[in-house]
């Protein structure tokens, strides 16, 4: 690949240092007005960095600190070519980009060695993790769009002209972007992507992935015939103790695109949450199934949320991107259209014309009196289209419900009479008992989040209210009953095995708590809504200050000591606003009015 120069043959530089092109000051005060409505403050000599008339900012919240560090959160703004793009973020944000490139990369990769794993194995583990990604990432590069290998050259050079020292480098940076995609489309199928002697054999309690992601969507009318459209989600992942500080919303303005703000961190290109100026909005939950492909991990991931979003004026339009895309490992995104008012959760795998679905759940629950042996014949006419190896399910998808969730009842008495015969070790405290009641709109497969009645993944979970009232809720795992047979297969069904309920759990709740709104709501008022309150509370109904304080911070430490894992955000896809919480829980809240930077 050919490395493409800058808008202007000089590098970037300090807006102190120069007198800015004709018409750009007028740009850069309205920049930092849009940042001061935010609650953000910009030194204009300082925080303002140009690479021709290509403008790159970093604001300083006002209020919303760090923790307890003192250290103001940031957000970011950049503009132009793809190149352009990265090189301003690197310019104006190296050291954030070295944290990345080496710490948080590096301790991302040591955590998916399972915890209970003695330090010898675990280190052999990380080792292993480590080289898969590094060798998977240099597979995706042909997959990936030239955009964003340009804008990836763009952030190291970038990084270069800001610290000629710097840690930075082209390697890690793709480790970074599409490494972790390589490692899942490994660890889902244990099929290394290039043969190398290791040291032990590989198993799936090896590995240890946090499957901790929701989002759901919220779309109709308030009493006064006011539309009302709501995305909430909370990334839950590893901060490996560094993207508490480094997270951030970042503003991009591309040549060739929509404008759009992205959650996540100067280096990562792609975006855990993003949403785009015509109120498109994407997020990236992470979900084990077989449908992976180790030798061609694709393009996936947060760096396919980021691309739908940018390129896509309609939720259809970033699922036909979706579609078209070369992708490799399994993904869940929600997208929804605050323009269309349109909402969809995308189940992707692999590219693939057609899905052999029978070939993954263990033989003996599809042979002949096999519990799942009725479902040959369903497959034969999926539940929804099958697309280049995905599937959608919009609000309105019809679930199956008269045929697929009749095969539970002898999944889980097959699974409770011998779990050994799946390869799972059973504890003591799972029961693994089959309740018709469980299987309601309005019921829960386990009660708590602490109790365990899921049989792995070796079951048909219901839809709940998904769907209803303009109301869609995703977890980790597939809902279109087709696509959840593909994450029978072990290992992936295997690694997964200690998070099943939770990840249940999750689903039920979230469907509960939004849901419960929504009619209450309507009792009183006659329409099924959500206040903006509402709908912050049900993208953080995790929170410690919630329902369940136990939850994320079981040690009842002091707030300002718990770390959120990931982020949360509410995004009202009406007013085109995002607003986010991450660092600790003690933390404020960051508000970004995207329209405002649209100048």
């Amino acid at each position: 690949m050919s490395t493409p120069a800058p808008s202007l043959t000089v590098p970037a530089v300090a807006l102190a240092s120069i007198q800015p092109p004709p018409g750009t000051q007028q740009r850069i005060d309205a920049l930092i007005a849009a940042f001061a409505t935010d609650n953000f403050t910009v030194n204009p000599q300082t925080d303002v960095v140009l690479s021709g008339d290509r403008i790159g900012m970093v604001a300083t919240h006002n209020t919303a600190t760090i923790g307890t560090t003192g250290v103001y959160k940031k957000a970011y703004y950049v503009e132009g070519t793809p190149f352009d793009l990265g090189y301003l973020i690197g310019r104006i944000a190296e050291p954030t980009v070295s944290q990345m490139t080496t710490t948080f990369l590096d301790n991302v990769v040591l955590s998916f060695a399972g915890v209970q794993l003695d330090p010898w194995l675990q280190h052999i583990i990380g080792a292993i993790i480590a080289d898969v990604a590094y060798l998977g990432a240099q597979r995706c590069i042909p997959d990936v769009p030239e955009a964003y290998q340009q804008e990836l050259e763009g952030i190291y050079e970038g990084c270069l002209a800001a610290n000629p020292h710097t840690k930075v480098t082209r390697d890690r940076l793709w480790t970074l972007n599409v490494g972790i995609d390589a490692a899942l489309a490994f660890i889902y199928t244990l099929e290394l992507p290039v043969f190398k002697p290791y040291a032990v054999p590989l198993k799936p309690e090896h590995f240890r992935i946090p499957f901790m992601c929701t989002g759901y969507t919220s779309q109709g009318q308030k009493p006064d015939g006011t539309p009302f459209h709501y995305f909430g989600r909370d990334f839950m992942f590893t901060t490996a103790d560094v993207f508490q500080n480094t997270a951030a919303p970042i503003i991009y303005r591309p040549l060739d695109g929509y404008p759009m703000v992205s959650l996540a961190a100067p280096g990562w290109m792609g975006s855990i949450t993003a949403m785009n100026n015509d109120g498109v909005a994407c997020s990236v939950n992470m979900a084990p199934s077989a449908l992976c492909n180790s030798k061609r991990p694709g393009f996936n991931g947060l760096l396919l949320a980021r691309h739908a979003i940018q390129n896509g004026g309609t939720a259809q339009a970033a699922l036909n991107l979706m579609v078209q895309a070369q992708r490799g490992v399994s993904w869940i995104h929600v997208l929804s259209d605050g323009g269309t008012d349109t909402s969809c959760i995308v189940e992707a795998g692999m590219s693939q014309e057609t899905i052999p679905f029978m070939s993954y759940p263990p033989a003996s629950l599809t042979g002949q009196g096999g519990p799942l042996a009725p479902a040959a014949e369903w497959v034969q006419n999926p539940s929804t289209e099958v697309q280049n190896g995905l599937m959608a399910r919009w609000t309105t998808y019809q679930y199956p419900e008269t045929t697929w969730p009749t095969v539970n009842p002898g999944m889980f008495a097959a699974f409770k009479a011998n779990p050994g015969a799946f390869d799972y070790d059973a504890a003591p405290t799972y029961t693994y008992t089959y309740n018709e009641a469980d299987m309601g709109p309005d019921a829960f497969l386990d009660a708590t989040w602490t109790d365990r009645n899921c049989p792995m993944g070796l079951w048909i979970s219901p839809e709940r209210r998904s769907g209803q009232e303009g109301m869609l809720v995703a977890t980790n795992r597939f809902i279109i009953p087709e696509m959840q047979l593909t994450t029978m297969a072990a290992p992936a069904d295997r690694m997964a095995q200690r998070d099943w309920d939770d990840v249940q759990w999750r689903y039920d709740e979230l469907s509960r708590f939004v849901w419960d709104r929504l009619q209450a709501n309507k009792e009183v008022t006659g329409s099924a809504f959500l206040t903006y309150d509402e709908a912050k509370a049900a993208a953080d109904y995790l929170a410690p200050q919630g329902e369940f304080p136990t939850y994320s911070n079981p040690k009842n430490l002091p707030l300002d000591q718990v770390q959120i894992g990931g982020a949360v955000s509410i995004m009202d896809l009406k007013a085109r606003t995002m607003e986010s919480h991450y660092g600790y829980y003690s933390d404020e809240w960051v508000m970004t009015t995207l329209n405002n930077y649209v100048v």
